[in-house]
């Protein structure tokens, strides 16, 4: 009787598959799934993805590092960030640009002086346009707050 009773307790169930109660983006692990409700943004309204990767930017001097998560579904890979701006979180959700798509936004030539550290800071960029793939994901005016170099 002792044989099977301890071959009982040898054999319990696997844990791993239950499931986490998510408070934060935070909390977000590889291999989460993720699914967004309806937004006016194409590509991730009504759709699910997968963290395949969490990356932490080092900012340096004062500032907190910037955990990124990177989201997959069968087709996109977006970007989501948890930004604490002026006591508020706030969820920053982007993709990555191929350098013909950023000429096709901006005139690449003042897009450039946001990376050359003797043009200074505070650079203003207008739109040229919009590509139709890009619908709502762009804004007509942008402005450089801050330049800082980052470690990932």
């Amino acid at each position: 009787m002792s044989f099977i009773k301890n071959l009982y307790n040898r054999i319990k169930p696997d844990d791993s598959s239950t499931q986490r109660n998510l408070s934060h983006p935070r909390d977000l692990q590889l291999g989460d799934m993720l699914s967004f409700g309806f937004t006016a943004l194409e590509g991730i309204s009504q759709s699910t993805f997968k963290v395949i990767a969490i990356n932490r930017y080092d900012l340096g001097s004062n500032l907190p590092n910037k955990v990124t998560y990177t989201l997959q579904n069968a087709t996109d890979t977006y970007y989501l960030s948890v930004i604490n701006h002026r006591g508020q979180e706030h969820l920053e959700l982007g993709q990555a640009l191929l350098p013909d798509t950023v000429a096709q936004i901006f005139d690449i030539e003042q897009f450039a002086l946001l990376f050359d550290s003797d043009s200074g800071e505070n650079h203003s960029l207008e739109r040229i346009t919009e590509p139709t793939s890009l619908s709502g994901w762009t804004n007509a005016h942008y402005q450089q707050e801050a330049c800082h170099q980052a470690y990932i």
